[in-house]
């Protein structure tokens, strides 16, 4: 009998094997996953806690109608891939007004409260509104969105994103880049980054506007919208412009916009204006210039510098609008700029300087005024034309920071070995060299399952099986483990009079279990009542 009860233990193990059997994980922060623990979007947000992910799975989410979706919990809203993930929101139309201007708008489709919320993966789009950010610490990387984003707050990313709107940002330490903007883009701060995009001004007046102290605009693509394509903003200072091409528009420095380094930007002929003051401009190719204007009177445009630029435009390359414009400088002591109507000689630097004038023009209503203005003197014009493409631009220590890793994570798959289990359920446990916002596994080469960290591989079939890890970072860099390969040889019971199989087993507690409950059944009925 002992040996009988024995056999039955062991066999139900073995049964027991073939089930799921979850690895322990941190079980501080959840992974929720739509529609698989959810049906919407709004009851997954609900439920989640702060530090909770939302993963939302490929397909198109419909709803929020007529409202705003508004996140105010610290979570992580991800979608699978913006190509493939799509919500489309619907948010109120309502009176608003500016001042004493009334009319109809949209209200905010998605308006987040909560600092350190992420939004990654998905394609966005409503018939109007916008993103509103108005926390700390935002991420929004790797979206398709339709509609704007205004942000006020510091430390938001807005990264690889592609927007058919525009973006405007207030406030410190933000960073957007590697983005397709098709709206502009506006910053009134300081110490934010503006790098990598492409971005055209087809539904904004300025392409980029800074309103910033000790910012960055750096290595942009910018097209379109009116002039000017890059405004800085009045009173802006000790910003940096930095190697962006310009294919149209031009470049403008509002009065009092000072100690600002502009360099290796390519203009391709576009103008310059030009009011504020104490200015560096160096190694830029570009066409005419526009020197003061009527905000600062006669200070404007005074104590700039210009050096290793190419003026490829007419001559004069100037155009003035104030009576006093200067003084300018015209070299840094050893070399001065190409002029394309200099036509002196030398070895590199010309010998003789190059004159610079400009066409003064003032128009008060009644009297208009045409003149030639003397601007000073390059003392060492260039003969030939300045590489602007051999200038190396080191950011500032602050921007670095703000500048996403392109490193891909790192993933080791731990517990699991190359050898044989005579088990149909194994773990899988794996680690990571940094936070991922993404995990999955493919087995023997099937599609990815999406896990929220170690898990257990089950309901194997006997013979050869290989699995592979999978994770994505913040950034959006993939990385995957090396493929492991294991087998499973799980042997079949062997019949004996000794040994009850499972299926028996299972037939067999289900018999008596069942006749035990009809022979209580009976009992009762027999049992004479109480009183």
């Amino acid at each position: 009998m002992k040996k009988k009860t024995l056999a039955l233990v062991v066999s139900i193990v073995l049964a027991a094997s073939c089930l799921v059997l979850p690895f322990p994980v941190n079980a501080a922060h959840r992974a929720i996953i739509v529609p698989k623990d959810y049906s919407t979007i709004e009851d997954a947000i609900n439920a989640a806690s702060n530090g909770d992910t939302v993963f939302i799975s490929r397909g198109n989410y419909e709803g929020f109608k007529n409202q705003t979706l508004v996140i105010n919990k610290t979570i992580t809203l991800v979608g699978e891939a913006a190509e493939t993930t799509r919500l489309h929101l619907d948010p109120p139309f309502v009176l608003m007004n500016i001042f004493t201007f009334f009319y109809m708008g949209y209200s905010d489709a998605i308006r987040v409260e909560a600092k350190d919320v992420k939004i990654l993966g998905l394609t966005i789009d409503a018939p109007g509104g916008s993103i509103a950010i108005v926390a700390n610490g935002a991420a929004v990387m790797r979206n398709n969105i339709t509609i704007s984003m205004n942000v006020n707050g510091d430390g938001t990313q807005i990264i690889d994103n592609t927007f058919l709107g525009g973006v405007s940002v207030v406030g410190s330490h933000n960073s957007v880049a590697k983005n397709t903007i098709g709206g502009g883009v506006e910053t009134d701060g300081s110490y934010n980054l503006i790098a990598d995009n492409s971005v055209s001004g087809e539904r904004g007046l300025y392409t980029v506007d800074v309103h910033d102290n000790s910012s960055v605009i750096f290595n942009n693509s910018i097209s379109g919208g009116d002039w000017p394509a890059i405004h800085l903003g009045y009173g802006s200072r000790d910003n940096l412009i930095a190697k962006n091409n310009l294919t149209s528009g031009g470049m403008e420095l509002e009065s009092y916009s000072s100690f600002n380094t502009v360099c290796a930007n390519n203009l391709n002929g576009w103008g310059l204006a030009l009011m504020g003051f104490n200015n560096t401009f160096y190694a830029n190719q570009l066409g005419h210039v526009g020197i003061g204007g009527t905000h600062g009177g006669t200070v404007d445009a005074a104590y700039n510098r210009f050096y290793h630029n190419n003026f490829i435009g007419d001559s004069p390359e100037l155009s003035v609008y104030t009576k006093v414009p200067g003084p300018l400088f015209w070299d840094d002591g050893k070399e001065g700029n190409y002029w394309s109507n200099y036509k002196g000689s030398g070895n590199k630097v010309g010998t003789t300087p190059y004159q610079v004038y400009g066409d003064y023009h003032y128009f008060d209503g009644a009297i208009r005024e045409d003149t030639m203005v003397n601007c000073g003197q390059d003392n060492h014009p260039l003969l030939n034309l300045f590489n602007v493409d051999s200038v190396n631009v080191a950011l500032p220590e602050w921007a670095s920071h703000l500048v996403i890793e392109i490193s891909p994570p790192r993933i080791a798959i731990l517990l699991l070995e190359n050898q044989t289990y005579n088990q149909c359920s194994v773990p899988l446990g794996f680690s990571l060299n940094k936070p991922v916002l993404w995990m999955g596994y493919s087995l023997d080469g099937q599609e990815n399952v999406t896990v929220a960290g170690n898990t257990t591989l089950a309901g194997l079939a006997n013979g050869n099986h290989n699995v592979t890890v999978y994770a994505e970072d913040e950034a959006g860099n993939s990385g995957a483990s090396e493929t492991l390969f294991f087998s499973v040889n799980v042997p079949e019971p062997e019949p004996s009079s000794e040994i009850v199989p499972v299926a028996a087993v299972s037939l067999a507690v289900a018999t008596v279990a069942a006749a035990g409950l009809f022979l209580y059944g009976r009992k009762r009925k027999r049992a004479p009542a109480k009183l």
